[in-house]
């Protein structure tokens, strides 16, 4: 089976890479691991939230369902369902090969963003891969 940390790092390769992600995020480098441990979190920002990793039968690939968190502190939830929706456009559909790991994405829909906190604002776009080594 591909190593967590593996999936990980390639979505995080793929998510950087998007021009219209990171012009949202205004050219910071805030798109990380959900359980990242920095000094800092800059707005906005996404987290990259790994759920399960289960093995295929008889294959060396996997399926993992996964979530992309999308940050924003702006008075209006605008802005986190706007990155949330740029991230679908990034994986939707999208067959790519990131690091060791060949991804097959498909989207499983993106949850409005919410009141995370009195202010921050978090939306979610979900997806399920079946990864393969490359």
């Amino acid at each position: 089976m591909i190593s967590p940390n593996d999936i990980q790092e390639s979505i995080l390769t793929r998510l950087q890479a998007t021009t219209a992600l990171v012009a949202l995020l205004a050219g910071t480098t805030s798109i990380k691991a959900d359980q990242w441990q920095g000094s800092t979190f800059v707005y906005p920002a996404v987290r990259i939230n790994l759920g399960m990793i289960s093995p295929i039968a008889n294959c060396n690939g996997s399926t993992v369902i996964f979530g992309i968190e999308c940050y924003s502190e702006l008075a209006s939830e605008k802005e986190a369902n706007n990155i949330a929706d740029a991230v679908n456009d990034a994986l939707h559909g999208k067959e790519f090969t990131s690091g060791t790991v060949r991804f097959s994405n498909y989207s499983r829909g993106i949850v409005p963003a919410i009141r995370s906190d009195e202010r921050t604002w978090r939306a979610e776009a979900l997806f399920q891969a079946t990864i393969s080594p490359a």
